[in-house]
Parts: structure tokens; sequence; C-alpha cells
């Protein structure tokens, strides 16, 4: 059971229904806005891993995305994970087998945002603002950082990372101007909110 941390009324509860075993079993993702009055199904999944991201807290489990409604959610196979918005509680956005989507109801519908390169983005590496529910920086498989201020509904490059492998991106929560990029290189640093990099900064990591 994971609770929204800017909604005290809306819960979101996995389960799994073991069916012959554990390579039938259905993983299913609820959302509850009336403090667990009422359910819906937003997500089922199957052999894949769902997660939920809300700044360090997070919820996992496993499963494979089968059809199961018009959420497009359940379309695509593959890892799926949300995020959380801190400036809106109706915000998430979800990346899934190189899709990106957005919910401006707190999962209830989706849609899917404008398409990248299949794969394009790693697979944990999606940051949003706290400070406006629009903006996100995307960590990509051998094109730096992407930066969107549209909600995901367009991209731009961001400059100092090249054309490198970012495995994660994350902001600061108490300062959301200087944000971090985890690279193979090491890790790199910018003081605009994602748009210029600096680095390597790897003095003190260990490695």
């Amino acid at each position: 059971l994971f609770t929204h941390e800017k909604d005290n009324d809306s819960f979101y509860l996995h389960v799994v229904d073991i069916i012959n075993g554990d390579n039938q079993d259905t993983w299913q993702t609820y959302l509850s806005s009336d403090k667990g009055r009422n359910w819906n199904l937003i997500i089922q999944t199957r052999k894949a891993r769902t997660q939920f991201y809300k700044g360090e807290n997070y919820f996992s489990s496993s499963g494979h995305v089968t059809g199961v409604s018009d959420n497009p959610l359940d379309i695509y196979g593959g890892e799926q994970h949300l995020y959380f918005s801190d400036e809106n509680s109706d915000t998430l956005y979800s990346y899934s087998f190189g899709y990106v989507f957005s919910s401006y109801n707190g999962g209830t519908t989706w849609k899917k945002c404008v398409p990248v390169d299949l794969n394009t983005f790693t697979e944990t590496g999606l940051a949003i603002d706290p400070r406006n529910s629009e903006r996100i920086l995307g960590a990509t498989v051998g094109q730096g950082v992407l930066i969107s201020t549209t909600g995901c509904d367009s991209w731009s490059d961001t400059y100092g990372l090249g054309n490198q492998y970012v495995n994660t991106v994350a902001i600061d929560p108490n300062n959301p101007d200087i944000a971090y990029a985890g690279t193979d290189n090491g890790a790199y640093i910018s003081y605009d909110g994602g748009n210029y990099w600096r680095g390597p900064v790897n003095d003190g990591l260990l490695g």
C-alpha cells in the first residue's frame, strides 16, 4: 500500500493474484481517491517490474504488462516506473518500454507523450521539478539529458553531456536549480535546472 505524500486521500494498492504457479502470477495496481472506500484498477502487470517513485520513497513488485482496458499503460510490455509530482498531486508520469505517459488526474487516465526514439530514456531516468510539474529531466541512452517544459509534449537537448549514457538524473528538492546526472564517466552537476552541465565532478567518489 502506497500513500501519495501530497494527497492524503489517494492510496495506491499493489496486489498479486497467484494462478497456477509463478509463471501465471498477475500483479494489479489499484487507485483509491477517497481514503480506501472505492478502488479502480489502473495498471495490470505480469512478469516485469512496476515501481512507484516519489522522492526517496518507492514501491516495487514484479509483473508483465497485459491488455486490460483502454489504459495505454496496459498495452506495452516491459518495466513500468511511475513518478509523482511535488507541485501537483494529480500529475504523474510513467516510463515503460521506451515510452513516456502522463496523467493529470492521479492515474485514472493516461496519454502517450510526444514520442522519442524507442528506449531513449534509461529505466529510472526521469526527474520532475518540484516547483513545476511540467518541467522534466530525462536521462538517456547516448543523448545526455533531455528536458521538457511542456509536461512531456516536447523535448529539447541540454548542453555539456554530449552523447553520454546517463544512468540516472536527480533534482535537488531543496534547491531545484541544482540537478545531478550520473553517467558512465562519473557525476555531473547543473546549476541552472539542467540546461547546462559541468563535470565530471568525481572528487570523493569511490570507484
